[in-house]
């Protein structure tokens, strides 16, 4: 009896496929990713899956996953309809990768992520994707951040934060923290902290006087402060100033 799977195809529509049996550059795929002989690094055994997904993870390298990815992204005989994104996070991370990798453009690269990644569950896959997107210009990205921030789907509004960080470096980044919605999803305020801590680099005082608004929730001040006082481009002097706006909020917190 064939199985009647649905998924999202790569062409941007919900496709439904009859499937008889699994392509076979699709099988050799996993197995070159699944199995240590194929490494070149050896796979890490962990107690906890660090990639928080409800889907199992084996312990492949990244470099291993990019390494099959962009092999296999080069194989007209696979079919990215072949995957199953229900197995492995390293096999969905190997299905992105491969479908930016073949998406030849910026925007059929977007038409790609905003039809998968809303059935994704792990910032493993969507902190993977950045590094095959060339960046445009920022007006050619703002218009798909605006998009994707206001989706109900929290790694969709987590890629947005994550690509908005290569911006830092722009002189105009307003669009970018004005799309800071104070988000209670874990991952998604991580994400926000995380570009703030990234703007501050190059535009600290912007950042400063939005972080200490009084709708900012503590969380993401506290994460925004915490990333702030990692990073070594940031001058101590920033640090106790943002410690010290940190220390402040807290109190009043307590009432």
């Amino acid at each position: 009896m064939p199985q009647l799977r649905c998924f999202t195809g790569f062409f941007f529509e919900p496709v439904c496929a009859i499937i008889t049996g699994m392509n076979s550059t699709y099988e050799q795929l996993k197995k070159e990713l699944f199995d240590p002989a194929f490494a070149k690094t050896s796979f890490i055994k962990r107690d906890i899956n660090i990639y928080a997904s409800a889907l199992p993870s084996y312990g492949v390298s990244g470099d291993h996953i990019k390494e099959i990815s962009k092999k296999y992204a080069a194989d007209p005989s696979l079919d990215l309809t072949s995957f199953a994104l229900d197995e492995a996070v390293e096999l969905t991370v190997c299905y992105f990768i491969i479908g930016l990798l073949r998406a030849k453009d910026f925007p059929t690269k977007m038409a790609f992520l905003s039809a998968n990644l809303p059935f994704v569950d792990s910032w493993g896959v969507t902190d993977s994707c950045p590094q095959f997107i060339k960046k445009p210009e920022a007006k050619v990205f703002i218009p798909y951040f605006k998009t994707f921030i206001a989706s109900p789907h929290p790694f969709v509004r987590r890629f947005a934060y994550v690509f908005a960080m290569g911006y830092y470096r722009d002189e105009n980044i307003s669009a970018f923290i004005s799309g800071v919605k104070n988000s209670p999803e874990y991952y998604v305020y991580m994400a926000e902290a995380w570009m703030l801590a990234t703007f501050a680099i190059t535009h600290f005082e912007e950042v400063y006087a939005y972080i200490e608004k009084e709708d900012i929730s503590l969380e993401l001040l506290r994460k925004t402060v915490s990333k702030c006082c990692d990073s070594f481009r940031i001058a101590p002097e920033q640090k106790e100033r943002l410690k010290t706006l940190r220390s402040a909020r807290v109190l009043v917190s307590k009432g």
